[in-house]
């Protein structure tokens, strides 16, 4: 499903086919897959509640375990790979969702593509949208435009995979 994504903002359900969407969500989302705890979220270092990160790509090299998003990356048109990572928020309330900081991502124009790796209500912010997460869908959107991740209430945790890219 390669195409150009020239809108700033595209939404895809079943993103993936569903065999690699299942392998990379199981990889992702078990209990053996290593997490590093990011202290502030979106670059908001007072009264934050830090989240969990787990880099595949970053600042021109492969993690040990960049070759699970291969599946992934095929899927989209890069021409040149920034980033590659996940990352986990955990529940902090079953009866509030905590929204975190509008931020933009990088200090450059690119594109980004989130996919949505488990069905929660922690919805997506960008600009004035509110997008529901739904399990292997694929968000496209401009890094610049200002957006912004929450937790969630309804599942141990909202966790996604994000691929910034020329």
């Amino acid at each position: 499903m390669k195409e150009k994504i020239q809108q700033s903002l595209k939404i895809v359900d079943n993103f993936l086919p569903a065999d690699a969407f299942k392998e990379i969500q199981g990889i992702i989302m078990g209990n053996r897959f290593p997490w590093l705890f990011v202290p502030s979220i979106a670059d908001k270092e007072l009264d934050s509640d830090g989240y969990f990160v787990h880099n595949f790509f970053i600042d021109e090299m492969r993690g040990p375990s960049f070759n699970i998003v291969v599946p992934l990356l095929d899927c989209i048109d890069i021409s040149h790979l920034i980033r590659c990572k996940t990352n986990l928020y955990v529940r902090q309330s079953i009866d509030k969702i905590y929204y975190h900081d509008y931020h933009k991502d990088l200090t450059f124009q690119h594109k980004v593509c989130m996919l949505c790796m488990n069905n929660n209500n922690g919805p997506f912010r960008h600009a004035d949208k509110k997008i529901d997460m739904i399990e292997n869908r694929a968000i496209f959107f401009n890094a610049q435009t200002p957006h912004s991740s929450s937790t969630c209430t309804d599942a141990q945790v909202r966790v996604t995979l994000t691929v910034n890219y020329e």
